[in-house]
């Protein structure tokens, strides 16, 4: 699993709601897909003092400590994490409640139990805390599923979350249908988030879902959604969807 670049705008976005910064989880062993140079002028145009020093690689932690999170904690089931944790089996105590802000950058649709996994996120976080996904919308052969935008909606409708945002990201594909056109033009470009900040704003999925009736939706497509627990529960209704003509 990789953060970009272009997802440290959305997540910086869902930090400023979290009621404190002292603990990040990630879900999945995360390795930054970005340098140094890219990571201190992101972190200065956001006016983020600290910088980080010109031989880090990868390593998320330096990143989240300088956006001014005491903690990082990334979990996985591959002994590549620091903490080993199956998202699919009950929550150890100490690791209920405990994360103000819980990244699920792309690694939600490679657990299979999908609802379990689902469910222990957010059993991580703490009251106020924001959960932040990055799942894929039209990817293809990669992990298990792709999802619909209406299974973070309902979920956390159902569960007394506040939204604060819900957008996508979109590659950009040349007209011979090269993945990501990356030869002729820089990731930078080729790869971008539609808006999120503001009242009032497009809503996106509804967009999406009138642009996909009559055309192909990009492939590679991502949704990008932050929900803020509003309280100490850690059990979680299921919510319904019932189709109405």
């Amino acid at each position: 699993m990789g953060i970009r670049l272009q997802s440290l705008d959305p997540i910086d976005a869902a930090a400023a709601a979290c009621r404190s910064r002292d603990s990040l989880w990630a879900m999945g062993s995360q390795i930054c897909s970005f340098a140094s140079g890219d990571a201190n002028a992101w972190l200065r145009r956001n006016g983020y003092g600290e910088t980080l020093a010109s031989d880090w690689r990868e390593d998320p932690a330096p990143l989240f400590h300088a956006m001014g999170f005491s903690e990082y904690v990334d979990v996985d089931v591959n002994n590549l994490a620091r903490r080993n944790l199956d998202l699919t089996q009950p929550l150890p105590d100490d690791c209920k409640g405990v994360a103000d802000l819980v990244l699920d950058s792309g690694t939600l649709e490679h657990i299979f139990e999908l609802p379990t996994a689902l469910r222990n996120m957010n059993r991580l976080l703490k009251p106020g805390g924001v959960i932040v996904h990055m799942t894929p919308v039209t990817f293809f052969d990669h992990g298990f599923i792709n999802v619909n935008p209406s299974l973070y909606g309902s979920f956390y409708k159902a569960n007394g979350y506040t939204q604060l945002f819900m957008t996508f990201q979109i590659t950009v594909h040349n007209p011979f249908r090269i993945p990501r056109i990356s030869p002729w033009l820089p990731v930078k470009l080729a790869r971008f988030n539609l808006p999120w900040r503001g009242h009032g704003s497009i809503n996106w999925v509804r967009f999406m879902r009138r642009l996909s009736a009559v055309t192909r939706l990009p492939r590679n497509l991502m949704v990008i959604g932050a929900f803020r627990k509003e309280d100490d529960r850690s059990e979680f209704e299921t919510p319904t969807d019932i189709w109405v003509e």
